[in-house]
């Protein structure tokens, strides 16, 4: 049975998130457990980041996930484990390769219908063995506790560093700052592999470049999902020190 919308708006003054952002994780924490069962995935990216390691320093708004064998097998498992779901109304496409699919999971509230993105990679490399992981969360009675099979912690940090070099979006360097300050281990040679994916190149000089555009939207992208939102200069500020890059981050 789905939350009702008063114990909702609850967690979310608990919390200290706005309404519409908390409805929208409890959808997403609902799907992710629905997909927890399906081991030809693995979980990543910034949700997985957030939920696993920072316990909820910010919302997000879609799932990410690396994908073992057919993607169009895991698709139709997907289906399947959604087919018999009263809180997820349809499953749509949005973009579709061969080794990429970007499905919209459909939901309605009394806010508003909505969907959450479910980002399917068969191209993206799993380096480092896959470790099982608890997802935290704040539906308790709700949704049971549970656990999905997760990137290795290093190389999930990995392809966050790599994403912020290559993104140039404010959530990626509002991660990247938290992993910096809670000391986590940044495997530079793993980023460097991410990057040669892409055809990319480890240049710190990258990360510093495209600032005014980040700090522009700041504010807009951050506000809704972050509980404490440091400021811009402290972050970039911070990334610079540990990056040891020498020049002003800020000009």
């Amino acid at each position: 049975m789905a939350m009702e919308l008063k114990e909702l708006q609850v967690i979310a003054g608990e919390r200290g998130f706005d309404l519409e952002t908390i409805v929208k994780d409890y959808y997403l924490t609902l799907l992710l457990h629905r997909l927890s069962g399906i081991n030809r995935l693995c979980f990543k990216g910034g949700t997985a980041l957030n939920k696993i390691c920072f316990n909820h320093i910010r919302l997000s708004e879609d799932l990410d996930f690396s994908v073992k064998g057919s993607i169009g097998t895991v698709e139709t498992q997907i289906r399947r484990a959604l087919g018999q779901e009263k809180e997820f109304v349809k499953v749509t496409h949005d973009k579709k390769t061969k080794q990429f699919v970007r499905l919209l999971v459909h939901y309605e509230t009394a806010l508003k219908p909505d969907y959450i993105i479910v980002d399917l990679n068969q191209k993206a490399s799993i380096r480092l063995k896959p470790e099982e992981k608890e997802v935290k969360h704040f539906y308790r009675g709700k949704i049971p506790k549970f656990s999905i099979r997760t990137l290795n912690f290093e190389e999930l940090v990995a392809e966050k560093v790599s994403a912020a070099f290559q993104r140039n979006a404010p959530r990626d360097y509002y991660d990247l700052y938290n992993i910096i300050i809670r000391r986590m281990f940044i495997n530079e040679r793993l980023v460097k592999q991410k990057l040669k994916e892409h055809g990319q190149r480890f240049d710190i000089s990258r990360l510093f470049k495209p600032g005014s555009r980040v700090y522009s939207r700041w504010e807009a992208d951050l506000l809704p999902l972050t509980k404490t939102k440091p400021s811009w200069k402290k972050v970039i500020k911070k990334i610079a020190e540990y990056f040891k890059y020498r020049k002003n981050p800020l000009s």
